[in-house]
């Protein structure tokens, strides 16, 4: 999302602005990071601000007073997020969270470490935690204004790249870089694991993952499946 935005319309991704354990900041006061946000306010600011934050984080300060900011929020697939979110603390030489051996236990487990910054409540499972982040999300519709809150959905950006764009634009009130410049898959991404097939998503759970998965996250993926994808990324 990041790179798509810096490739085509004019933003920074490389460096980005972080808003992570590098500005020195508590992960559980929303007012810290409003603070922090509100050094930027009425100035051009290019460089994206990144945050893995539940939304319901910024509820009480961004939803009276967005303070200029566009937000963006990439939705993404559950299944293809317990495989890449898997991939991601592989690499990391930290507790960031479980280095399960494998996917299948990975979205078993519950959060740890690290990535628990970034939590409001105690989530049983990976997947728990997918559903709580999206949750947050779609209940942020009704209490963001549609000026500064838009959802992208991942599939949608890559199988429908231009459109997908149009309607950033759209939302950004900034023009479209033309011709539209993809990303490389190869850089500013989470890289892939050496021994670790590049297999169709699926290929990574078993039928009883999958009943696993459908089960903790019914409700969410019924929601999401009622509501057309393009619907969606059009709020």
């Amino acid at each position: 999302m990041m790179n798509s935005l810096a490739a085509n319309f004019g933003y920074v991704a490389n460096p980005f602005m972080n808003l992570d354990s590098s500005l020195g900041v508590n992960f559980y006061s929303s007012v810290a990071f409003r603070d922090i946000l509100a050094n930027f306010q009425n100035h051009a600011v290019a460089n994206i601000f990144k945050s893995h934050h539940d939304l319901e984080f910024y509820r009480e300060f961004f939803a009276q007073n967005p303070m200029g900011f566009k937000i963006i929020y990439i939705l993404r697939d559950v299944y293809e997020v317990m495989v890449s979110y898997h991939r991601h603390l592989l690499t990391l030489p930290w507790n960031e969270g479980a280095q399960s051996p494998n996917v299948s236990e990975f979205l078993r487990t519950a959060p740890s470490g690290a990535m628990t910054r970034y939590q409001y409540r105690h989530c049983s499972s990976m997947v728990d935690r997918w559903v709580m982040h999206v949750q947050s999300a779609l209940a942020m519709q009704s209490v963001f204004s549609a000026d500064n809150f838009f959802i992208v959905d991942y599939s949608q950006l890559n199988c429908e790249f231009e459109a997908t764009l149009k309607r950033i634009s759209a939302y950004l009130k900034v023009p479209c870089r033309d011709p539209s410049v993809r990303p490389t898959r190869h850089e500013n991404v989470v890289p892939p694991i050496l021994g670790l097939a590049d297999q169709e998503i699926l290929d990574y759970y078993t039928a009883e993952d999958i009943d696993f998965v459908e089960k903790v996250a019914r409700p969410t993926l019924e929601a999401l499946r009622t509501i057309r994808t393009s619907d969606i990324s059009a709020t």
